[in-house]
């Protein structure tokens, strides 16, 4: 859970795709879909948005119908006004929300039948589902519905997530470019003791510099063409951090490298969490003998099989 608290703490964004476009909000296809869902409720309507993060889907819900009552509920431990200030466009809509951190979907320490809607985005899936389940139908009002899109095992963040999972280890393990880093880094604090660097130092800066490059050279050509954007985002970020050796360290590899795995824990956590038709059946199967009706479908976008759509009605 650490990964996720650290990310939810210290990332200024209000979802899970901070590295993407849609990392303060959602757009397109998605917010379509979510829109013509919160314009159904009236005045004073209380939703519940599930396993939340910093609120991006609380957010999107008041931009859609200002009348509403949110409540946002996550296991990390999230305080997303803690990130955006005044100026943020977003402060407006997150004041407004009365965020719940610390609370995991099968532990809601909410009255029954309190809300006229539950909704996740990414999030219900990471949960105990018959737990999960249980707790929604206890907080739901009769009548009331459960709306989540879940991740897709076939949806194309999936894919993606699958391809960043083969290409991270080229860095992370064991004598892999971020250990290379490391002992390039170790060198240039030796060499920032002296104030101007004689000729053979300066030639030794330069071997160990070509030597590093070589290294990131070889192991770039070494991916498929569909590893290289993964490869190129990573390396960019640590090239960065090397880029001047007079204020290079260790401490700043080391901690490249422990966000780089807390990235990919986060990453491990979602194609974890994904859902092939197998599992939505099972999930779907546990909502009905709960109490629910349930449906399903899957959400498409212009790039493809985005989600599934989980429907439950109380």
């Amino acid at each position: 859970m650490q990964h996720w608290d650290y990310y939810w703490q210290k990332t200024k964004t209000l979802n899970s795709f901070a590295e993407g476009e849609q990392g303060q909000g959602y757009h397109g296809e998605v917010a379509e879909f979510w829109q013509r869902i919160f314009a159904e409720f009236t005045k004073g309507a209380k939703v519940l948005d599930l396993a939340s993060g910093n609120g991006a889907l609380a957010v999107l819900a008041l931009q859609s119908n200002n009348h509403l009552d949110i409540s946002a509920s996550d296991k990390a431990d999230i305080c997303p006004m803690q990130l955006f200030d005044k100026q943020s466009q977003q402060y407006k809509y997150l004041q407004r929300v009365k965020f719940y951190g610390g609370m995991p979907s099968e532990e809601l320490r909410f009255p029954d039948e309190n809300f006229d809607i539950v909704v996740s985005q990414f999030g219900f899936e990471y949960s105990e589902p018959e737990a999960t389940l249980q707790q929604l139908y206890r907080v739901l009002k009769p009548g009331a519905k459960f709306v989540a899109l879940v991740h897709h095992k076939d949806s194309f963040i999936s894919r993606d997530c699958v391809i960043g999972l083969s290409v991270l280890p080229l860095f992370t393990k064991h004598d892999g470019l971020l250990d290379k880093a490391r002992e390039f880094a170790k060198f240039c604090q030796q060499l920032q003791q002296v104030k101007v660097l004689s000729l053979p130092q300066q030639q030794l800066l330069k071997q160990h510099s070509d030597l590093l490059l070589a290294n990131f050279i070889a192991v770039q050509k070494s991916v498929t063409a569909e590893q290289l954007e993964w490869f190129n985002l990573v390396a960019k970020e640590l090239v960065s951090g090397l880029a001047d050796w007079r204020s290079n360290s260790t401490e700043i590899i080391d901690k490249l490298t422990a966000n780089l795995n807390f990235f990919k824990c986060r990453i491990e956590d979602q194609v974890g969490a994904c859902w092939s038709v197998q599992q939505r059946n099972v999930v779907q199967i546990i909502a009905q003998q709960v109490g629910f009706s349930a449906s399903s479908s899957i959400l498409e976008t212009k790039d493809g099989k985005f989600s599934w759509v989980f429907q439950l009605s109380k």
